[in-house]
């Protein structure tokens, strides 16, 4: 059975290059003798990084991992699909990204189904233990304790002046905006909107993202502009249409509320003027880190728990590594780790990718990146309806097939869909339990709110 992990390179050159690795358990047979030697995108040699250009003809190229034996390490080979061959892989020293009639390059998706359907033909289907082991390689359970934050240190007292300053409205400038106003936690992190309300009754531009598990996403918001928490916390305060407030104002608003001095004065005790724009962000960051939520049944069959998904959720595990959909949504998140073009196949509909929202593209300013979002999180999904980034799709049904045709090229039965919904489910973990807490008061010289 394939292993599946596939994304954007970390690092991005002037030529904008993708990576792309698959891991194969079983290649069915040895590769045959390299054919193609020459990267036409790069103009360069990728041998020693396993990179190819940015192109439609770089983002289906692959790697595959030959087993490894007793006496030989896995050993990287970049591979292609033989066409008429199923299960064989060919071998090839360089990407080729040149779309020849005789070097069509299998894209890793159609190629990890290719290699599924061939062992299914010859017998080889997958036992409980193997589809445990398949799952176990793609995905890792949720932590039952927040993970710490580089750079930001947690105390209790930050958590809870964090949190705090999550429920506080009088960061806004309406003094009617919170965090939480938006991302509310007891909803699944989210307010449940197409897009979100914000300052004189604005709209956001996109979908506001669950605020559950976001630590660990590999950046926040659906451009990835926000690297970390501590960024993300910052940017709804100082934004027009959200809380349209400004960095001095925070501060002097909070330096406003008396009771506000002895909170901050805890949570950063050695620091003499401890009421700043970066410990806000940086207290707030602290409180979302702990709006984690572990032990769902997928986190216990991720543990070893072979009882903790029925019958119904391990067809539908089996038919979300089948099509294809892991090569995104893997990892701790089941997403949230990469970035990945919408309409890789066939584009949706307008309502569903406006032209004029470019995604991605907005923050680099690199071709590459238009409609090219951050892949969500698929943990609670079953809780956070609407989906995509527009907030246009409200049955999660729905949206399961939108993704098998737009990013797979995958028309999937109703039956499929309906097993990838019910695995879906069993991402849903338990739920923080946050106690709301006790707000200092205004007093006379507090600034007034401006509707």
């Amino acid at each position: 059975m394939p292993l599946l992990r596939t994304g954007r390179s970390d690092g991005r050159g002037p030529d904008a290059c993708l990576r792309f690795e698959i891991a194969f358990v079983d290649l069915g047979q040895q590769p045959s003798v390299p054919m193609n030697r020459a990267c036409g995108c790069c103009q360069r040699d990728p041998a020693s990084t396993g990179i190819a250009g940015d192109s439609a003809w770089a983002r289906t190229t692959g790697m595959a991992t030959t087993p490894a034996t007793s006496t030989m390490s896995p050993v990287p080979r970049r591979v292609r699909a033989s066409p008429g061959f199923p299960g064989y892989a060919t071998d090839i020293d360089d990407f080729d990204c040149r779309p020849t009639a005789e070097s069509q390059l299998m894209s890793p998706i159609k190629l990890v189904s290719l290699m599924v359907l061939a062992s299914l033909a010859t017998g080889q289907a997958w036992s409980q233990t193997a589809l445990m082991k398949q799952a176990q390689g793609l995905f890792k359970p949720i932590p039952a304790n927040a993970p710490p934050l580089p750079g930001n240190a947690a105390t209790p007292a930050r958590v809870e002046l964090g949190k705090m300053l999550y429920f506080e409205p009088r960061l806004s400038e309406s003094h009617a905006i919170n965090c939480n106003s938006c991302h509310m936690v007891g909803m699944g992190g989210v307010d449940l909107q197409e897009t979100s309300l914000g300052h004189r009754w604005q709209h956001g531009g996109r979908n506001a993202p669950t605020v559950y598990n976001a630590v660990f996403d590999v950046a926040q918001f659906w451009d990835g502009r926000a690297k970390d928490l501590e960024q993300q916390a910052g940017g709804p305060l100082v934004n027009p249409v959200e809380m349209d407030t400004t960095e001095s104002h925070v501060v002097e608003q909070l330096k406003g509320i008396p009771g506000y001095a002895a909170v901050f004065a805890k949570a950063y005790p050695a620091v003499p003027d401890p009421i700043t724009f970066d410990n806000v962000r940086k207290a707030i960051a602290l409180f979302e880190a702990t709006l984690i939520t572990p032990n769902a049944p997928f986190d216990r069959y991720l543990k070893g728990n072979e009882k903790a998904l029925d019958a119904n959720q391990k067809e539908g595990l089996a038919l979300f590594i089948n099509k294809g959909c892991a090569a995104c949504h893997n990892g701790i998140n089941v997403g949230g780790g990469m970035y990945a073009p919408f309409g890789v196949v066939e584009r949706p509909g307008a309502d569903i990718l406006p032209p004029g929202d470019k995604g991605r593209f907005a923050v680099t300013k690199t071709a590459s990146d238009e409609y090219v979002f951050r892949v969500p999180s698929l943990r609670n999904i079953a809780l956070t309806a609407p989906y995509f980034h527009t907030g246009k799709v409200w049955d999660l049904r729905q949206a399961v097939a939108i993704m098998g045709s737009s990013q797979l090229g995958a028309k999937l039965s109703d039956e499929e869909v309906g097993k990838i919904e019910v695995f879906l489910g069993a991402l849903t973990g338990d739920q923080p339990k946050v106690t709301l807490p006790i707000l200092p008061p205004s007093v006379a010289t507090t600034p007034r709110p401006k509707p």
